[in-house]
This record gives structure tokens, C-alpha cells and sequence, in this order.
């Protein structure tokens, strides 16, 4: 059944998706406090809601970045590996009865002073490198379990870990957020198929469908603009604009207007 479906909603959820496509984020930090604001219950419908509108955005922001070969396979499956048993864990042990609150705080801390870093100090670790591939790997799998678990409790997709994770690692920008939104592909899948059996009211199925149509050409779009527009130090800072714009979103939202 659809209720309500504003075209607000169509084109907010069209230029989160595009925005946030460029540079390899999924849209999540913003996903399910929209669909809240619209009236929504946050967890029979927002972070369900909003894990699928993620996943939808970066089904197709991957696609341009799987054609442009900037995706490297081999750190997605050492984050996969993390993120992918924390899923079920989280659902078995954490979701219905967890308090968020310590979360939050995790975070905000986390996107702001990845933001801010981006932006201020983006080649304070530009001399760095991992010596060992096994290194690396086990960089990306602990990644993983912290973005697993907290995109399946917030519905955060975990790219604004990921992403400036990468960086730091020496990844090109542009090859940082291929690899995210590869990442974020499965594991907002996975995360979505577990809320929509355990979790989603299926009362808003129509809503969410309408949504994902208006996230979807907005990924395309948006990933197609960041990779042959833009240079690699330009994706670096839109980076850091769009990870502080959140933090302080979420900080706004968190602790000075409460919610």
C-alpha cells in the first residue's frame, strides 16, 4: 500500500543519492532520519527503509565504478569478511533491545574528525603506506566489523569509515570510493533482506519502491559526474565537505535538538 508519497520525498532522496554516490558513500547517514522526519517509524521502517535506498544507490554508483576498473576486489573481500557475520550477530544479539546512545557518540566523533581531516590535513598521511598486503587486509577486516555493525543499527551504510580508511592506506580517492561502494553493495543487501524479514513494516513496501527509483538514478548519475568531472584532490575535498556536513548533522540532531 502506498501512503503519502510526496514529490519532496522523490527529489530529496534523487540529490542525497547523487551527492553522496560521488564519492562512494551510500546515503545512509541520511537515509533514515528523512524517512523519521516524513513520519516514519526509525525501526519498523527508517533504517530498513534506509538500508535499501542505500543499497540501491550503490548498486548503481557501482556500475560506473566496475567499468572504470576502480574497484579493488581483493580489500572489499577482507571488508566483507568483517562485515558480513556482524550483520546476523548484530540482529541475534544487539538490534531489538540495544541502546544507541554510545553508538552515536562513536559515531559523530568519527565522521566529524574524518570530515575535518579530509579537509585540513588531507596529505598529513600522504607518505604512508602498509608494507605487507597482509596488513592491509587485516586493516580492511577490522573496518569491516566496525561499519557492520554500525550501518545494520543505524542503517549507515559504513562508507564514511571506509572511504577516508582507504585514504589513509594510500588509496586514490577516486579508487577509495569504488572500492566503498562495492563494499556497501552487499553488505546494505545483506542488511536489507535481514530488515525486511525481521524488522520492516510491510505496509510501507510501496513507499520504499517509489524511493529506491528516484536513489537509483540519482547513484548513476552522481558516480558518472565524480569519475569523469572530477580530479582526484576534487573528490578528496568534496569528501571531507560532505563527512563534516553530516557530523554536524548528526551532532545538531543528537545532542542539541535531541532525537
Amino acid at each position: 500500500m502506498v501512503i503519502d508519497i510526496t514529490w519532496y520525498g522523490i527529489i530529496i532522496f534523487f540529490f542525497t543519492a547523487f551527492a553522496f554516490s560521488m564519492v562512494g558513500l551510500g546515503g545512509g547517514s541520511v537515509y533514515a532520519p528523512i524517512l523519521n522526519m516524513m513520519g516514519h517509524d526509525i525501526k519498523a521502517v527508517g533504517v530498513p527503509g534506509g538500508n535499501f535506498l542505500v543499497f540501491i544507490t550503490a548498486f548503481s554508483s557501482s556500475i560506473n565504478y566496475i567499468r572504470k576498473k576502480l574497484v579493488n576486489y581483493k580489500m572489499a573481500f577482507a571488508i566483507l569478511l568483517g562485515t558480513i557475520p556482524t550483520s546476523f550477530l548484530v540482529q541475534n544479539l544487539f538490534y531489538q533491545k540495544a541502546s544507541f546512545e554510545f553508538i552515536w557518540i562513536l559515531l559523530v566523533s568519527v565522521v566529524l574528525i574524518s570530515g575535518v581531516k579530509s579537509l585540513l590535513f588531507s596529505d598529513f598521511f600522504s607518505d604512508f603506506k602498509l608494507k605487507k598486503e597482509f596488513y592491509e587486509w587485516l586493516v580492511g577486516f577490522f573496518t569491516g566489523i566496525v561499519a557492520g555493525f554500525i550501518s545494520f543499527v543505524t542503517s549507515i551504510g559504513g562508507g564514511f569509515l571506509m572511504v577516508p580508511v582507504l585514504m589513509q592506506i594510500s588509496y586514490e580517492p577516486k579508487k577509495a570510493g569504488g572500492t566503498s561502494a562495492f563494499v556497501i553493495l552487499f553488505t546494505s543487501g545483506i542488511n536489507s533482506i535481514i530488515h525486511f524479514v525481521y524488522n520492516f513494516n510491510q505496509d510501507y513496501t510501496s513507499n520504499i519502491l517509489v524511493y529506491s527509483i528516484a536513489a537509483f538514478a540519482g547513484g548513476l548519475f552522481g558516480s558518472h559526474v565524480s569519475i569523469d568531472k572530477f580530479q582526484s584532490h576534487h573528490v578528496k575535498k568534496l569528501i571531507g565537505i560532505i563527512l563534516t556536513i553530516i557530523g554536524g548533522y548528526l551532532f545538531i540532531k543528537k545532542f542539541l535538538i535531541g532525537g
